[in-house]
């Protein structure tokens, strides 16, 4: 019985997937009770990812307990 199911994945998903490691549909099989292919869990050497996240912020600056802006 699955009480719960979490279906995110971990940050080193993307590479896992740019790498060729078919993470998902072997993860669906093992869920549902299907065959595992662990040959299509292995990830290409030499594959790199880069990522770059920023925050854009615009509007009123938000004001400090005490009244004053940060």
């Amino acid at each position: 019985m699955i009480s719960e199911l979490n279906a995110r994945f971990a940050g080193g998903f993307a590479l896992s997937e740019a790498a060729g490691a078919d993470l998902v549909q072997q993860t669906l099989n093992g869920l549902f009770g299907l065959p595992v292919d662990h040959d299509r869990l292995v990830a290409k050497p030499d594959i790199y990812l880069s990522k770059y996240v920023t925050v854009l912020a615009a509007g009123p600056a938000p004001c400090h307990p005490d009244g004053g802006t940060p």
